[in-house]
């Protein structure tokens, strides 16, 4: 997938200083990017990008999100999570 970001490390030390957060955890990011695309897009949408495994969970073996779907999926969350920011989202888009 081009534009993959590697070093997660680095973009969490850039996220902390500009917006000023020095508690802010990968955790955290994760559990608001669920959060908002529960919202917006389907169960196994929302799986599919937190990358999660549940052995247990029978609909996920039959559930099959390919990458395009996951892409726009991706996107809309996107613009709902930027929405909060007009401005930045008419900087972003």
């Amino acid at each position: 997938m081009q534009g993959l970001f590697l070093d997660s490390k680095a973009i969490l030390q850039g996220l902390k200083k500009a917006g000023e957060i020095e508690a802010l955890r990968t955790h955290v990011l994760r559990r608001t990017l669920a959060t908002v695309a529960e919202k917006v897009a389907s169960y196994a949408v929302v799986k599919r990008l937190l990358n999660q495994r549940n052995g247990r969970d029978v609909t996920g073996r039959y559930t099959k999100v390919d990458d395009a779907r996951l892409l726009e999926e991706m996107k809309r969350i996107e613009k709902v999570m930027l929405g909060s920011d007009p401005v930045l989202l008419a900087i972003l888009t």
